[in-house]
């Protein structure tokens, strides 16, 4: 570690231990402001709502806000209040009662009734000072339970009302100061209002401006009231035109209300203006998140967790499976000594001549046997010729010695083939466990799925003012695409171009036509930059009514262009059972969102094990092709060439690798070639019943020379090309693929 990060460390240690002192010194502060909030000119009920919320560093600072205006609002009686409510928590402090939430709220409104009601006794207005006493101690009360939840509330949503309760509260004392005759209460009263309605819409904006309205009076009532409930209308329409008109509203409210409007009040919105602008540069997406009211959204990154650490066990767990079948394994025998142990044992020893064979001759005939065993590589059976002349002249039971020889022969060789397919079946269990791992791992980039919660409060605003009862989810891609899922009722309606042009042009963006995938529930997504139109046609070969050929081209749920060809080995309908199960399988494991390489190597496996019993064999092509950047990535697999057009030159794409499903002494990966398609560009997919033969440059030149933009025209003139040349030789199969903008 080095003595930068000694210091960082450090310093984070010295912060941490700072943040009590922080902490305390910030409700000190809080409770002296707000103690020095007056409503009805001489009443301050809000700094013993904080002194009840926040216990004693929060006293301390309201008994010091008091005692500075004490002959404003009767501070004396106020600070009478706080040390009641204080000792009332002191004294209940070790018991279960106070932390009941009702509790310190409940004591803040005896002591404030029982202290002020004398108060109201002795007033020249009984009349009005009884109504002004009990509005205090109703919000003194209820002040108290809400400043309380900014502190200790249960869940985000109750802090979020209590802190905003709180900041509305703690502006008011701060009208009263100024800097370069602005207010320094109106300036934040005004960013409050800003920032409420800008992220929460109408309704937060309205009962912002509502709530600072109530407390200030005057005639800056209407004022906050209409700014607050006027400007968020226009919050989706960009950041600029909102603060426009928020200015307009508070410029048009004040003329008539007042029918006057003075060079402060401009300045104080321009300067909450201008704060706003700057806090929702730096903290913009935070405060998203802050205002945003799904908790839904924090259950979902809690199940993301918690499922990507299910994913990682199991990817796990399967991988270590893989691994018991690496070990090191039992050699084979490589020697066929064993092969004469028997009959040495059964024949040598009951023979008249064993003694004169094994003792006197004994080198001699080791050294015959020696020779017998070199002569056994590579086959299945012992013969006369296999000895030396000298120990098969000499040898009286040569037959039977040869017969029990063969006997344990044949045990010996059995036995290598029973280990060399357990090996097979090993080495093949081992690589389908941890391609299941790699797969099961795969599964964690789909948790990386982004809620986004800016455009669903965009096209909630869109949904509330077309007057569409319906809830929309609005998730980015692992690419970024924007992707929008609605729930709601009567969705049918929504199912056609209109309604897309219309949320486009809200949103900023263009979206495909909704599809609906239940009665209650449509998709859509954000508009690719890239369309196309396919071509496809299939010749059987001569004398069959089958073709042995498959294909598919499909839409992925990120918006991208699959298409699968596959040919089996053959013709007929075997092959056409083999090839069309493949064009499934490869369909499915790309709608699960494997990875195309391990998805591949799983089917080549699958069809390789299948292949010893049947002709399990096929070329596979696949390709995906983005069509929002035109990226495109080709995988192949035996198969044959695939042209690609673009602007006249054709370039292809040749196949080295075996077909699916042929066994091969080494790795049989499939191939990858990632390309970039254009506009205008052609992707011509065939089998190899259309190019019998290496020489394809007709294929070439009749792409180059193709002049027309129809998928479907070209693909007719390649296959009559082809049948005319090889006169249906073989099944043949061809897709084309024209590409051209999405305007």
């Amino acid at each position: 570690m080095d003595v930068k990060e000694i210091n960082k460390g450090k310093i984070n240690l010295k912060f941490k231990s700072a943040i009590p002192v922080i902490a305390a010194v910030a409700r000190c502060v809080i409770g002296f402001i707000l103690a020095r909030g007056l409503i009805f000119a001489e009443y301050a009920p809000f700094g013993i709502a904080w002194c009840a919320a926040s216990g004693g560093i929060g006293t301390v600072g309201a008994i010091l806000g008091y005692a500075s205006i004490l002959y404003k609002a009767n501070g004396l009686k106020y600070i009478a209040i706080c040390i009641l409510i204080y000792t009332a928590g002191y004294i209940f402090r070790d018991t279960t009662i106070i932390k009941k939430r009702a509790f310190m709220p409940i004591t803040t409104l005896i002591c404030t009734a029982s202290i002020g009601f004398v108060f109201v006794l002795g007033g020249m207005n009984p009349w009005r000072d009884a109504m002004f006493f009990l509005t205090e101690v109703a919000l003194s009360t209820a002040s108290a339970y809400f400043y309380a939840l900014s502190l200790k509330g249960k869940n985000e949503r109750q802090r979020r009302v209590g802190l905003f309760l709180l900041a509305a509260t703690a502006i008011l004392p701060l009208h009263s100061v100024s800097i370069f005759s602005l207010s320094v209460g109106k300036v934040l009263s005004g960013l409050l209002i800003l920032i409420m309605g800008y992220y929460g819409g109408v309704g937060a904006g309205s009962a912002t401006g509502i709530t600072l309205s109530f407390a200030m009076g005057g005639a800056l009532s209407p004022i906050y009231g209409m700014c607050g409930l006027i400007a968020p209308l226009f919050r989706t329409r960009g950041v600029l035109i909102y603060i426009a008109t928020f200015l307009a509203v508070g410029i048009t409210a004040t003329l008539w209300t007042t029918m006057n409007i003075t060079m402060a009040f401009i300045g104080e919105s321009t300067m909450a203006s201008a704060l706003f602008l700057t806090i929702m540069n730096f903290y913009g997406v935070k405060l998203e998140k802050v205002f945003s009211t799904k908790a839904e959204v924090q259950d979902y990154e809690r199940l993301k967790k918690y499922l990507s650490r299910r994913i990682k066990r199991t990817s796990e767990a399967f991988y270590e499976l893989s691994y018991i079948f690496s070990g090191k394994r039992e050699q084979d025998e490589k020697s066929f000594a064993p092969v004469f142990d028997a009959p040495l044992q059964k024949v040598c020893k009951k023979c008249v001549l064993a003694n004169n064979c094994w003792e006197r001759e004994f080198i001699k005939n080791k050294e015959a046997i020696e020779v017998a065993i070199n002569a056994l590589e590579g086959k299945s059976k012992l013969e006369t010729r296999d000895f030396p002349v000298h120990f098969a002249a000499r040898c009286i039971k040569i037959d039977e010695f040869i017969d029990v020889a063969n006997h344990e022969l044949a045990k010996v060789l059995y036995r290598k083939k029973c280990r060399a397919e357990i090996e097979e079946n090993r080495r093949f269990i081992k690589k389908q466990y941890g391609e299941m791992g790699r797969i099961i791992a795969g599964l964690n980039d789909e948790l990386a799925l982004t809620i986004d919660e800016r455009y669903e409060v965009k096209i909630s605003d869109f949904f509330e003012s077309n007057e569409i009862t319906a809830y929309p989810t609005v998730y980015r891609d692992l690419k970024n695409h924007i992707h929008i899922e609605v729930e709601g009722e009567r969705l049918e309606r929504l199912c056609c171009e209109e309604f897309a042009e219309d949320l486009s042009d809200y949103l900023g963006f263009k979206v495909t036509v909704p599809i609906r995938t239940g009665d209650e529930r449509i998709v859509l997504r954000q508009k690719e930059t890239l369309k196309v139109s396919f071509g496809a046609s299939f010749n059987k070969k001569r004398g069959n009514t089958i073709s042995g050929d498959a294909g598919s081209y499909y839409r992925t749920e990120e918006g991208n262009l699959a298409l699968i060809l596959a040919d089996g080995m053959g013709s007929g309908n075997d092959a056409a059972i083999i090839s069309s199960n493949t064009i499934k399988l490869v369909e499915r494991f790309n709608r699960a969102k494997i990875d195309m390489a391990l998805a591949l190597s799983v089917i080549n496996s699958a069809l390789t094990v299948n292949g010893e019993s049947e002709s399990a064999f096929t070329t596979i092509d696949f390709m995906e092709l983005n069509l929002y950047n035109g990226k495109a990535s080709i995988w192949k697999l035996g198969s044959a060439p695939t042209y690609i057009c673009h602007k006249g030159r054709v370039r292809t794409i040749n196949c080295t690798t075996l077909p699916a499903g042929v066994p091969a002494p080494k790795k049989n990966n499939a191939e990858r070639n990632d390309v970039q398609i254009y506009p205008e560009d052609f992707l011509v997919f065939i089998t190899d019943g259309v190019i019998e033969t290496e020489d394809d440059g007709w294929i070439s030149d009749l792409i180059a020379n193709y002049k027309g933009k129809s998928a479907r025209e070209l693909t007719g003139e390649i296959v009559a090309a082809a049948s005319a040349k090889y006169e249906g030789g073989d099944d043949m199969t061809v897709i084309t693929v024209y590409v051209d903008k999405n305007i």
